[in-house]
């Protein structure tokens, strides 16, 4: 009777790891599939701010080139072209520099897979050496294929390592270059309104000026 119980309690228990590792591994998938969707909604966003920053440089330059009235206030034109500029190469640096970080970060998934792989191959022929081992149809003795492995560990785990720098410092800069570019890219709204409230706003003050005296 005992026997049963225990037997049942191990189904059990089995059952309800089980279903975790599948939960989990639906969760991991799920979240892998986030990533993605908001890496290309960052990647079409900021593709958006690109052309309409450009358009905007376009219908900057034409308006000055057609308009025969003189600009109040050149600097502010000037700076706000200028900050218009700047974040228009940012968010194209930002668009061109993304797909290195997701090559760096798929590199790294796949090593470490890889890796997974061959320790838990190490770990079944270390506790079951009567496990022949194969390579490329012929026998290959445990030793060796353990030095083997050793070697091809320390040489994946480097692979790893530099993975894990090289994704760190294009994330980071793909930070940097994504809040640099909004920045200026609002700072360069701000400049342009400024710059058509001053042209615009002097005149209408000057006429409410004079009706006030007549």
């Amino acid at each position: 009777m005992s026997n049963v119980r225990f037997r049942r309690s191990q189904a059990d228990h089995s059952a309800r790891i089980l279903a975790a590792q599948q939960k989990a591994t639906e969760a991991n998938h799920r979240t892998s599939q986030a990533s993605v969707d908001v890496g290309k909604e960052k990647v079409q966003y900021f593709e958006k701010i690109a052309l309409g920053t450009g358009a905007t440089i376009a219908a900057i330059i034409s308006f000055v080139g057609s308009s025969p009235a003189s600009i109040h206030t050149p600097k502010i034109l000037k700076t706000s072209l200028v900050l218009f500029v700047l974040g228009l190469v940012g968010a194209m640096y930002r668009n061109w520099r993304y797909p290195f970080y997701t090559m760096s970060v798929w590199i790294r998934t796949d090593a470490e897979a890889k890796l997974q792989v061959e320790q838990c191959e190490y770990e079944l022929f270390d506790e079951h050496p009567e496990i022949q081992i194969l390579e490329f149809g012929k026998p290959v003795p445990h030793d060796t294929w353990a030095t083997e492995y050793e070697k091809r560990k320390a040489i994946a785990e480097k692979n790893i390592n530099d993975a894990i720098k090289r994704e760190n410092r294009i994330f980071f800069e793909i930070q940097i270059v994504e809040n640099a570019s909004l920045i200026l890219i609002v700072l360069a709204i701000v400049s342009l309104v400024a710059l058509i409230w001053l042209n615009v706003g002097a005149p209408t003050a000057a006429v409410a000026e004079h009706l006030r005296k007549l």
